[in-house]
């Protein structure tokens, strides 16, 4: 990059975004169904790790996260429904205000909880556990102050005013006999008596 100044050192006030809080955190999403008394001998939950949702909310010291995840229900090795577990954490961190941007990694699966069967003669009760994780980070733009070597503006000509683009109108003549067109200055339209229906156009090479 040129420049016609020479290098200097200089302070400078930069924009920086101050991190308040980076944490692991764990989401437990669970739920429950019901299922008619078949005596299950195996109940497994298989999660549909695409189906993750989750949305996160600053209040004050406290990050709120809350979200789902759908998975498939199976029974005796065969699909009996889709179940959506849900969850709701609060995660800790302290200075955090609801103006602050709060960033979060992509939710994984990083455990399935075996399910859990509860029979009460008629019915079967099964519990669904999931467990997830996510980096949540809260950031804060402040305004610092850096001692830096300048080398140059990338756009030394960012505070020239534009060149404009000129115009020109587009005048169509009409008589009884033929119709003439012509492109003709803003001047050169002053100067004629005749009655045209004109439109300005941009120039254009």
């Amino acid at each position: 990059m040129e420049t016609k100044k020479e290098n200097c050192l200089t302070t400078e006030a930069v924009l920086i975004q101050s991190v308040l809080c980076s944490k692991k955190s764990i989401l437990k999403a669970h739920s429950k169904t019901i299922l008619k008394n078949k005596k299950c001998h195996s109940v497994q939950f298989i999660p549909d790790n695409s189906s993750i949702t989750i949305k996160g909310t600053l209040i004050k010291d406290l990050v709120v996260l809350q979200g789902s995840i759908l998975g498939s229900l199976i029974v005796n090795g065969k699909h009996q429904k889709n179940i959506t577990l849900f969850f709701q954490e609060e995660v800790t961190c302290e200075g955090a205000c609801p103006g602050d941007s709060l960033k979060l990694t992509d939710p994984f699966v990083e455990a399935i909880i075996p399910p859990q069967v509860v029979s009460d003669g008629y019915h079967d009760v099964v519990v669904l556990k999931v467990i997830l994780v996510v980096q949540t980070t809260v950031i804060r733009e402040k305004i610092g102050k850096i001692n830096v070597t300048i080398l140059g503006d990338v756009n030394e000509n960012r505070c020239k005013t534009p060149p404009t683009t000129p115009s020109v109108i587009h005048c169509h003549t009409n008589d009884h006999h033929h119709k003439e067109h012509a492109l003709l200055t803003l001047e050169d339209y002053e100067e004629l008596d005749e009655d045209f229906t004109c439109v300005e156009e941009e120039f254009k090479d």
